[in-house]
């Protein structure tokens, strides 16, 4: 009888060393996703002149799109590149006393996007004008903007894993009094 008991805390002990190996690996495998998921979203981003920095590709705001809850941007790919990649992240900021700063926003926190993406065409293709356009409505991040002069700045990424790159584009509006 003894034996037996000895060989269900054996048992017992085992199941609960793996129970807490499941637990510890998915554990690790959470933290590594919320690492990646805020590294992709650019929580420690700083706001620079003009971050197009990507030669042959640039943000363009159609006329009459602006307003003071959201725009439409236009991706210029005039480089021809067919590996950019663009996504739902984006920021505004505001130009006071010549330095542009990232508006806070409703909540206090760096806001959640979805995580897709997008691959852009180049400009040489039919597909171009419709398919490289995008509309970012902030209602929900900033509320609608006052009167300023504001940029919105998004990315664009090339490759993945080891050599994921990523580069920032900003285009300037103006939002008058009306």
């Amino acid at each position: 009888m003894s034996e037996t008991k000895t060989a269900q805390r054996t048992r017992v002990k085992h199941g609960v060393r793996r129970a807490w190996t499941v637990i510890l690996i998915a554990l690790a495998a959470a933290l590594l996703l919320i690492f990646s998921i805020s590294r992709l979203q650019g929580t420690a981003e700083r706001p620079e002149s003009l971050p197009n920095d990507l030669p042959g590709v640039w943000l363009e705001i159609p006329e009459g799109s602006i307003s003071p809850t959201g725009l439409e941007v236009r991706y210029l790919n005039e480089a021809g590149r067919s590996d950019l990649t663009c996504g739902a992240w984006f920021r505004v900021e505001e130009q006071k006393t010549g330095e542009w700063t990232a508006l806070p926003t409703l909540s206090g926190e760096e806001p959640a996007f979805p995580l897709w993406g997008r691959l852009l065409v180049p400009d040489q293709s039919p597909a171009s004008a419709a398919q490289n356009r995008e509309t970012f409505d902030w209602t929900g991040i900033y509320g609608p903007l006052p009167p300023g002069e504001y940029r919105v700045v998004t990315r664009l990424t090339t490759g993945q894993g080891e050599t994921l790159k990523e580069f920032l584009l900003a285009a300037e509006f103006a939002l008058a009094e009306e």
